[in-house]
């Protein structure tokens, strides 16, 4: 019986350097975050409000995540690239495409098609919702080893 080795992935030595490599994961629970967001959100106002309201949440949650997914696949390459023209090129034609883009969804969910305000705009703010969540989870996860002995021996000499 032969026993079947894995084969690990060799760590690249610039994993830390490179912004793909280090903000995936971040992007990753913060999209997860922002799908259980939508999920709930329209959940909820479907049942307390109804149809006009969910999709109203719905839509502004899917404009944001838009703009985020595209922010989060534009800017590592940016920060990489060493053509610094181009680089500025790009991130402006992004911005100003992205801002049309959503102030023509906005322009057609509120003049045309009359969708309330409130949940639009609540739809708009689930992206910062998620980022304060990891944020959180940061702070709560990571251990301060330095700042916990500091919060530590200072406390106890003003005890003293």
């Amino acid at each position: 019986m032969e026993v079947v080795k894995k084969e690990r992935k060799p760590i690249r030595k610039n994993s830390l350097i490179d912004p793909r490599m280090a903000s995936e994961p971040v992007i990753n629970w913060i999209v997860r975050v922002e799908v259980l967001l939508l999920i709930v959100g329209c959940g909820g106002f479907l049942f307390s409000r109804g149809i006009m309201w969910a999709s109203s949440f719905l839509v502004g949650g899917l404009v944001v995540f838009f703009n985020f997914i595209v922010l989060s696949r534009i800017l590592p390459n940016l920060v990489i690239s060493r053509d610094t023209r181009a680089s500025v090129f790009s991130l402006l034609f992004s911005f100003y495409s992205r801002l049309i883009f959503t102030g023509i969804v906005l322009l057609v969910c509120i003049v045309f098609l009359k969708m309330p305000i409130y949940p639009l705009i609540m739809g708009l703010s689930t992206i910062v919702m998620g980022i304060i969540f990891w944020i959180v989870r940061y702070i709560i996860t990571t251990n301060h080893k330095e700042a916990d002995s500091y919060v530590r021996s200072s406390s106890s000499r003003i005890a003293s």
